[in-house]
C-alpha cells in the first residue's frame, strides 16, 4: 500500500460549507420578522408595566397619606407643577392639598416622577390625569383642584391603550373602585381568554 492512501481526508469541502451557510441564512431570514414582532411586543409590555406601576404608586400614596393624589402624564420634564398632556411620555404623582384647608401645592407634594419609555415608537392613548381618593378609588376633581391644567374625570373604567406598529396592543383599565387590570383588546374576556378585555 501506498503511504498516501492511508491518510484520511479531514475537514469540510467547500460545497458542504456553502450548504450549511445557506441553511443558516434561510433560518435567520425566517426568524427576523418574528424577532421584530417580539421586540415590539416587549416594548409595549414594558411601557404598560411602567404605567401600571405609576397607577399603583398614585393609588397607594392616596391611601397612605389619606388624601387625593393625582397621576399626571406630561410632555414636559416631570415636575410637581408640570402641565398635563394627553400625548405626554413622562409622568409624575403628587398629592393634592386637602380641600377647604390652608394647604397649598408645593414641591414637597411630589411623590415620584419618571418617563414611560415611549421613545421606542410606543404610543399611549388615554386620560392625561387620573385622581385617586383616600380610599384608593377613582375620584373626579376640577381643573382648579388638580392645578395641572386638566380635570380628573371619572370613567368606568378609565382606559389606556398602549400600541406600537405591528406589535400586540395592550389596554390598561382602571375601575372606579381602584382595581387596575392589563388586558388584550383583541380578545374578549371569557373563561378561555382570561387576558381578554
Amino acid at each position: 500500500m501506498s503511504r498516501w492512501r492511508l491518510s484520511a481526508q479531514r475537514g469540510f469541502t467547500l460545497i458542504e460549507l456553502m450548504v450549511v451557510i445557506a441553511i443558516v441564512a434561510v433560518v435567520v431570514m425566517l426568524s427576523v420578522p418574528s424577532l421584530g414582532t417580539w421586540v415590539a411586543d416587549a416594548n409595549i409590555r414594558n411601557t404598560s408595566e411602567s404605567l401600571m406601576g405609576a397607577l399603583r404608586v398614585a393609588q397607594s400614596t392616596a391611601v397612605t397619606r389619606g388624601k387625593t393624589t393625582v397621576l399626571v402624564r406630561t410632555a414636559a420634564a416631570p415636575a410637581w407643577n408640570a402641565s398635563a398632556s394627553g400625548s405626554g411620555s413622562n409622568w409624575y404623582v403628587r398629592a393634592l392639598p386637602l380641600a377647604d384647608s390652608d394647604e397649598t401645592a408645593n414641591a414637597d407634594d411630589l411623590v415620584q416622577a419618571a418617563s414611560l419609555g415611549t421613545q421606542n415608537g410606543v404610543s399611549i392613548a388615554g386620560p392625561s390625569v387620573l385622581c385617586f381618593g383616600a380610599k384608593g378609588q377613582l375620584v373626579s376633581r376640577t381643573i382648579d383642584e388638580t392645578g395641572v391644567g386638566a380635570p380628573c374625570s371619572v370613567a368606568n373604567p378609565a382606559e389606556f391603550d398602549v400600541t406600537r406598529g405591528a406589535g400586540r396592543p395592550l389596554r390598561l383599565r382602571v375601575y372606579l373602585g381602584g382595581r387596575v387590570r392589563m388586558c388584550d383588546p383583541g380578545k374578549e374576556l371569557s373563561s378561555n381568554n382570561p387576558d381578554g378585555c
